[in-house]
């Protein structure tokens, strides 16, 4: 509800920014061109937060001594980060991409508060569109069928990023 008001064209704490550039404040969530724009910036800015806890989490579980090795060794700033600290978070990376895919197909409550799909459903997002099917034009199987291939693509990406993490290196 609070996004609500954000985004809000008249009256909405999004205004002033872009007033301070002349820019006028569309009308973000009942225009066919700003509604999954809007739907998209309060997703991320919803995930933002526990990803960036993990990332700190996976940030915290590389040893120093690795670094400081580097730095003896003659390596930069950049390189020691490129080939320590990067290929270490490479399991935290492979968790957030997978659970940040989940959690991106599955945006309902935002979309649900915020549009309920519309206008003209252009934020219709795929998990809403199941739900429609199932409890609002009771059509069952089809939504079924709608939840099997969203397992089904979920299920293809897990096995694509499980695929590319084999040459990850674990320490």
């Amino acid at each position: 509800m609070v996004w609500t008001w954000i985004f809000e064209p008249f009256y909405g704490l999004l205004r002033v920014p872009l007033s301070w550039f002349g820019l006028p404040s569309p009308n973000w969530l009942s225009d066919v061109n700003w509604a999954l724009p809007a739907i998209i910036i309060v997703s991320i800015w919803s995930g933002l937060g526990y990803d960036m806890v993990i990332f700190l989490a996976g940030l915290q579980g590389v040893p120093r001594e690795f670094h400081e090795a580097a730095y003896v060794d003659g390596a930069s700033g950049w390189k020691a980060f490129r080939h320590i600290t990067l290929p270490l978070l490479s399991p935290t990376t492979f968790f957030l991409t997978i659970t940040s895919v989940i959690t991106a197909f599955k945006t309902f409550d935002i979309v649900s508060v915020m549009t309920g799909g519309g206008p003209l459903n252009s934020s219709n997002v795929y998990i809403h569109y199941v739900y429609q099917n199932a409890f609002r034009w009771f059509r069952m199987g089809y939504a079924s069928a709608l939840a099997v291939v969203f397992f089904i693509i979920i299920l293809i990406i897990t096995i694509i990023q499980f695929r590319i993490s084999r040459r990850w290196v674990y320490y």
